[in-house]
C-alpha cells in the first residue's frame, strides 16, 4: 500500500491512479488510463512506435529512453546498441530538421 501511494501515484503520477486509504484497496484493481502497450524488444517495432507517435503528435522535439536494472548489464548493453545501430538512423532519416539539412 504505501509503495504505491508513494511510487505509482507520488513518483510515477500514473494517470487514473488513486491513492488506497485502507489496507484491502490494492485488493482491488485500480484502473489506469488506456495507454498503448509498450513496444516490444525488436527494433522494427521501436521504429514503428516512435513513427506513430511522431504522426499522432505532429513531431517530438526529444524522445527518452528509460533504463532499468530489471537486465544484466551486457543484455542492456546490447539492447541500447540495437537502438543505435537500427532505430536512430532509420528515425534521423524521417526528421524533417534532418531533411533539410541534407539538402541544403
Amino acid at each position: 500500500m504505501r509503495w504505491h501511494n508513494e511510487y505509482n501515484v507520488g513518483t510515477l503520477q500514473r494517470p487514473g491512479l488513486e491513492r488506497f486509504t485502507r489496507p484491502r484497496m490494492p485488493s482491488r484493481r485500480p484502473r489506469a488510463a488506456k495507454l498503448p502497450p509498450p513496444p516490444s524488444a525488436r527494433p522494427m517495432n521501436l521504429i514503428k512506435t516512435i513513427k506513430n507517435l511522431m504522426e499522432v503528435s505532429g513531431g517530438v522535439g526529444t524522445i527518452v529512453g528509460f533504463v532499468h536494472d530489471w537486465a544484466n548489464p551486457e543484455n542492456t548493453r546490447r539492447s541500447w546498441d540495437m537502438v543505435a545501430r537500427y532505430v536512430i538512423p532509420e528515425i534521423t532519416a524521417m526528421s524533417p530538421a534532418c531533411a533539410s539539412r541534407r539538402n541544403s
